[in-house]
């Protein structure tokens, strides 16, 4: 672990990010394994609890740990590039000195104010699971830090790994403790109480594990003392610089987070003010946030791989100022994002009601509030990654704060929007996937500008955008048909389950026939190889 390859940058992405985006599937399907069977057991009522809470937790989360581990990536990737091997551990300590002191703070404010936000949240109910969740603030930031050391190496496996394991602990004890509560006869609130734990003990479980692999890994690779020789920065110039980047990554996840609290909130007031009753607002937010939302943000997971793996790559390239390279690498994310965003947004939108139905057999009213919701919000996910991606870019480059601006400016309209809309009662709960498309593609076109402006890199519209979006109404058009008339014949469940797959094998052939991607592709390379080294095991 003493220093960072980069003559390969396609190489470098593809790997990191098949191995996070194989990690965060994982991690979707047992998150999905733990939301969709608990909202059959404790509800839309129960969920809206949990989501009150959960929303106001993601805050506190990110002020504690966001820009944490893409500062440290960025800036260890770039020591690495320049030859500074015996910064990296230097740059780890300071950033862990100084957030362990804000997570401890945080969670004080967490438990202290419980009472409060819940209150100011229109949901008392949800003080239970504010106190339950806070905990967890303390372990992540660590955990943070380190995945953020190892990414800086372009090392994934051990944020893969802990990813798994906070998802399997989390969806093991955020099941098993509602369920025996609710079997003890304890109230709704407790319960949702119960459920949000697993987030605290898979964070504690997390912490374990990537702490022993830190210590495990620095104890196997003590630096050379030619290393230790080299010149390294003092630590206050190491904080000013970590400082620099962190802040803004912070500022611009906090800007929009506020902005989903702030969401929570004035959802909650025009529904009412629209006529519904309190109650009758929280199945309606519980139902929007615990099936549509819960989809909606399945794909992002996928291209946070890709955001992390590009970080170090272009850092790298930028800290020896190769044009070309950050030229290349941008173009490139660019293209696999949008390969891999537009077949999942529009296929969500053609396929919400099957896909809920399937999930959430249960609960039909549920179900059919969140159908028209996650139709319209999925659409959201293409802008979205985009963002994701451009952001990342940001701070690769060393300009993290543009992308505040972007999101202020998004985030601001979003809330205008929903004003307007959810207080109409013709329109009410739609107004939120609206506002949330608005939002992203305003943030998106704002991030193009700026980067053209500081890379002279611009997305290519017909790589970028006409050809996977011709390509992935091909493939959802297919299989939406085979999904119908196979309906005909045999149970609409198992027909939509050979319809995916149909409609998956349609777009990578589109993919081949559009030219977007060929045999001499680096993703395509990648997986062929791994099928090669699998075929291998077995012939043994």
């Amino acid at each position: 672990m003493f220093y960072l390859p980069t003559t390969d940058y396609k190489s470098t992405i593809v790997r990191g990010a098949l191995i996070l985006t194989i990690s965060n599937v994982l991690v979707k399907v047992l998150s999905a394994l733990y939301i969709i069977p608990l909202t059959n057991l404790i509800g839309e009522q129960g969920m809206g609890y949990l989501n009150s809470a959960y929303t106001i937790y993601i805050i506190i989360f990110i002020i504690a740990t966001a820009g944490l581990p893409v500062a440290i990536s960025k800036m260890v990737a770039s020591a690495n590039a320049l030859g500074r091997f015996n910064e990296s551990r230097r740059i780890l300590k300071v950033a862990i000195f100084v957030y362990i002191f804000v997570s401890l703070f945080l969670t004080v404010f967490l438990i202290s104010g419980a009472s409060f936000l819940s209150g100011f949240l229109n949901n008392p109910y949800s003080y239970y699971s504010f106190i339950v969740v806070a905990p967890s603030i303390l372990i992540i930031t660590a955990t943070a830090a380190i995945k953020g050391y190892f990414q800086g190496y372009s090392n994934m496996v051990p944020t893969a790994i802990a990813n798994l394991i906070e998802a399997v602990t989390k969806c093991f004890f955020g099941l098993l403790i509602p369920y025996l509560l609710l079997k003890k006869g304890y109230s709704l609130p407790i319960v949702s109480a119960g459920a949000i734990s697993g987030v605290t003990i898979g964070s504690f479980a997390s912490g374990i594990y990537i702490l022993l692999v830190f210590l495990i890994k620095r104890l196997k690779s003590a630096l050379p003392a030619y290393i230790k020789a080299l010149p390294s920065r003092k630590s206050p110039e190491i904080l000013k610089e970590f400082l620099a980047l962190a802040l803004p990554v912070m500022i611009s996840a906090l800007s929009l987070n506020m902005t989903n609290a702030m969401d929570l909130v004035l959802i909650m007031k025009r529904l009412v003010a629209s006529g519904l009753s309190a109650q009758q607002a929280n199945i309606l937010y519980g139902s929007y946030s615990s099936m549509a939302v819960t989809f909606f943000n399945m794909p992002t997971l996928i291209i946070l791989g890709i955001s992390t793996s590009i970080i170090p790559a272009i850092a790298a390239a930028f800290a020896i100022n190769n044009k070309r390279r950050i030229n290349n690498t941008i173009n490139y994310t660019y293209k696999v994002t949008s390969i891999l965003a537009t077949p999942m947004a529009i296929g969500i939108s053609f396929f919400a009601y099957p896909i809920l139905n399937l999930l959430f057999s249960s609960r039909p009213i549920g179900v059919g509030i969140a159908v028209p919701l996650l139709t319209v919000l999925s659409l959201a996910v293409i802008p979205l990654c985009l963002a994701c991606i451009t952001n990342a870019i940001f701070l690769s480059i060393g300009k993290p704060f543009i992308p505040v601006f972007s999101i202020l400016i998004g985030g601001a309209v979003k809330l205008i929007v929903n004003y307007i809309l959810i207080g109409i009662p013709s329109v009410r709960m739609m107004g939120a996937p609206i506002s949330t498309n608005i939002c992203y593609i305003i943030i998106v076109i704002l991030n193009f500008y700026w980067l053209y402006k500081y890379t002279n890199v611009y997305p290519k519209i017909i790589e970028v955008f006409v050809k996977p979006i011709i390509c992935a109404l091909g493939c959802c058009l297919v299989a939406y048909f085979a999904y119908y008339y196979l309906g005909k014949f045999i149970n609409f469940k198992v027909s939509l389950l050979i319809a995916m797959p149909i409609g998956a094998i349609i777009y990578v052939v589109l993919l081949f026939l559009s030219g977007l991607v060929d045999k001499n592709d680096e993703i395509i390379k990648k997986i062929v190889k791994t099928f090669q080294k699998y075929l291998k095991i077995k012939d043994r």
